[in-house]
């Protein structure tokens, strides 16, 4: 009996000791990654403060797409325009409200002319928006919306699934995907005013690309 016992003393500690150490590596592994994503998140806060040139080359970018492509003089509007690029370069999270006065201006309108509802009612009257869609200061921009928005905006060619199945944000997605209007990521994450720049510019790229090829 005391050898049996024995015996099974010790094959308890000879499998407890490796789960021990599994256990403990895993914990230790496990801090290290919060540790990290911490750090990566207080980087990536400071690099997009405001002022920082990570939104100003946005900025910049899109303000020579415009006046290159746009093939006009600047109107009279434009230090409005600026400084609402400029405002939307700051933000963290771009909102529905400003998706909405970002795509009339990119259609050749004026947002400030009329109110929210109004800017809305003519975006879905383009298929640029939905209907169902809640539009305000306080509802973000997913990056799946703002591919749908950049597609119908942009007259971007349907691929498979949108010529079967009729326009969707997963669907659009796909397509802005390919043509690299947008870059890879969730569906459902949130839109910083830095990356919705970009989208704008290439939205420009595409078009002005896209007319010229038409026409040739």
């Amino acid at each position: 009996m005391r050898s049996e016992t024995f015996n099974r003393s010790a094959l308890t500690r000879a499998v407890g000791v490796p789960g021990y150490l599994m256990q403990l590596g895993f914990g230790l592994g496990l801090v290290l990654l919060l540790t990290s994503c911490v750090s990566q998140d207080s980087q990536l806060a400071d690099d997009r403060s405001s002022g920082s040139k990570w939104h100003n080359l946005a900025l910049d970018r899109l303000v020579e797409t415009r006046q290159t492509l746009t093939n006009r003089d600047l109107p009279r509007q434009w230090d409005r325009e600026m400084e609402f690029f400029t405002q939307l370069a700051e933000k963290r999270i771009v909102s529905m409200a400003d998706a909405a006065e970002a795509f009339i201006l990119f259609l050749g309108e004026s947002p400030w002319d009329s109110p929210l509802d109004n800017l809305v009612t003519r975006l879905v009257e383009r298929d640029v928006f939905r209907t169902s869609w809640t539009v305000d200061d306080d509802t973000p921009l997913t990056k799946g919306k703002a591919a749908f928005m950049a597609c119908q905006a942009s007259d971007v060619r349907a691929g498979l699934w949108v010529n079967l199945f009729g326009p969707s944000e997963r669907y659009c997605y796909r397509d802005a995907l390919y043509v690299e209007i947008v870059q890879p990521g969730s569906l459902h994450r949130y839109v910083t005013g830095e990356e919705f720049l970009d989208v704008l510019s290439e939205c420009h790229l595409y078009r002005d690309e896209h007319r010229d090829r038409s026409q040739s």
